[in-house]
């Protein structure tokens, strides 16, 4: 496809971009959305499904192949599809207009052209494999895949279903939130939010905006329900035997991130629409908090923005929902200050805890560290005395660093060990009655998380701290968390500051990820 593109010189960002390709108006006969415009290409004398107005966006035939390019779908008279699966084109017609009302979403909302946000479009493949009850994003093919549905699922290229795909796009393209613990959870509520937000925005008669998530795609005979997730009550969600989450809890990280997904779901709907019954979009919904409290919503449009905001600006590929509660707030104070206390309020509501940031304090102030140079471990083990049992590493196979590239581990070898991790040089523990000690955590664990096998504990002067300054296998949850440790018990003294692992001998591991450590007056 040709086209003419502007970049800045001196940055490399996109500027403007368009086809020379004639953009012509085409019409589809739709499964989920009735008639609809496409924006079509002329070429060689035929009409092709390439719309020059979104990036070149383009979408193919995969004649249920299991990969591959695909073939450019075509057409000799501009009308696409009858309205039924059996012709091959009325998916297709489905996928165009989701990815268009997808980027339309965007550029009309955030100004962001495309996925990527350089004006580039993407590929749309419908057809994939067969009985293929899925679709998904895959940032290497920068393509967007549908099946043609199977036991569970109908053809599942409807409107939210796109959104939320091709969301998945945008998250890789900005915070970039890993696949698994509670950004792999978010990951999922992102792309539920917008695909959710995508729908709201088409104004589609026959598929009004509502909170339920692939409510014409659901096979409710065998799925169960007349939906696959919803927004306002997660749980409800009952597919592959087990309902997503409502309200947070320490250790959902260890779980599927389509069920942790829940909270980040619960907490936009409850932040847009509050809680008790409603009708939208012709459906029931009844939002409800996990602390009894009621509240009215600030509308979806705000919501919206601001979870836009914190995912491109604030949160990062390993963000938990403290850190998410974080970045919505700061967020909030960028693009909707008087809706800051009502994203506090919602945080609450969904059970997530309070981080290092809040409406009225701002991001807390810590103080300058003590600890000397080198604590997140971003020059190896400078600074640091280790035994054999403790890996600090930049090798991913051994886990994921909070921030940077280097981490620790400690133990994670399902056999009786102990790893001990100590400041190279002592230092002096700030004269206050707030000074802490901070750190991030990742807890991994094959152990009975009901009960204590393996722990992992802060040590002054060679001795554990305390209750305060313990964990273990039962706070497995995949996910980096921020800990707070009170020093005021040492203030002013000079002492060695380490972290110590024991597991048991039973087999069953547990890992400790340990970065970013500071020690502050407050």
């Amino acid at each position: 496809m040709k086209r003419v593109e502007y970049v800045d010189a001196t940055s490399g960002h996109y500027i403007a971009g368009w086809s020379t390709l004639e953009t012509v108006a085409g019409k589809g006969h739709s499964l989920y959305s009735g008639t609809v415009p496409l924006s079509t290409s002329k070429v060689n004398g035929r009409f092709v499904l390439k719309d020059p107005a979104r990036g070149g966006s383009t979408t193919v035939d995969l004649f249920n192949k299991n990969g591959g390019k695909g073939q450019v779908f075509k057409d000799g008279d501009n009308t696409w599809g009858n309205g039924r699966a059996s012709n091959r084109q009325t998916a297709a017609v489905d996928a165009a207009f989701g990815a268009a009302k997808t980027w339309d979403y965007y550029k009309n909302t955030f100004g962001r052209a495309g996925i990527r946000g350089n004006g580039k479009g993407a590929k749309s493949r419908v057809h994939f494999s067969k009985n293929f009850d899925n679709a998904f994003w895959d940032d290497g093919c920068f393509c967007m895949t549908y099946g043609d549905g199977g036991r569970f699922f109908k053809p599942l290229v409807a409107l939210d279903v796109a959104g939320h795909e091709m969301s998945h796009g945008v998250t890789s393209n900005t915070a970039g939130l890993l696949y698994f613990g509670e950004p792999g959870g978010l990951n999922e509520a992102t792309s539920d939010i917008f695909g959710t937000m995508v729908e709201f925005s088409a104004h589609d008669k026959q598929d009004p905006g509502d909170y339920w998530i692939g409510e014409n795609v659901a096979k409710k005979a065998t799925l169960g329900t007349p939906f696959l997730r919803r927004m306002d009550h997660p749980s409800l969600d009952t597919y592959k035997g087990q309902g997503s989450y409502d309200c947070w809890t320490p250790t959902m990280g260890a779980d599927d991130p389509h069920f942790t997904s829940g909270v980040g779901n619960h907490f936009f709907y409850l932040l847009a629409e509050g809680t008790g019954p409603k009708t939208i979009g012709g459906r029931a919904h009844n939002g409800k908090s996990c602390n009894s409290t009621t509240f009215a919503g600030i509308g979806r449009d705000t919501a919206a923005a601001i979870w836009y905001r914190a995912l491109t600006t604030y949160m990062t590929s390993t963000s938990g929902y403290i850190d998410a509660r974080d970045a919505t707030i700061r967020a909030a104070k960028d693009v909707a200050p008087t809706d800051c206390a009502a994203v506090e309020q919602t945080w609450d509501a969904v059970s997530v805890p309070a981080g290092l940031s809040s409406c009225a304090g701002g991001v807390l102030d810590e103080g300058d560290s003590v600890l000397g140079a080198n604590p997140g471990f971003e020059s190896g083990a400078t600074g640091w005395s280790k035994n054999s049992t403790v890996k600090i590493t930049k090798d991913q196979s051994y886990g994921i660093p909070h921030d940077g590239k280097w981490f620790a581990l400690l133990n994670g070898q399902g056999q009786a060990n102990t790893a001990l991790l100590t400041r190279t040089q002592q230092v002096t523990v700030p004269d206050t009655d707030t000074a802490t000690l901070r750190f991030s955590l990742l807890v991994f664990s094959r152990e009975n998380p009901a009960l204590e096998h393996d722990t992992f504990d802060v040590m002054v002067n060679g001795t554990p701290i305390g209750a305060s300054g313990h964990w273990s296998n039962m706070y497995s949850n995949v996910t980096y968390r921020r800990w707070s440790v009170p020093m005021s018990a040492f203030k002013g003294q000079t002492v060695t500051i380490g972290f110590r692992g024991v597991e048991n001998a039973n087999r069953r591991y547990t890992g400790f990820l340990l970065d970013d450590v500071s020690l502050t007056p407050r």
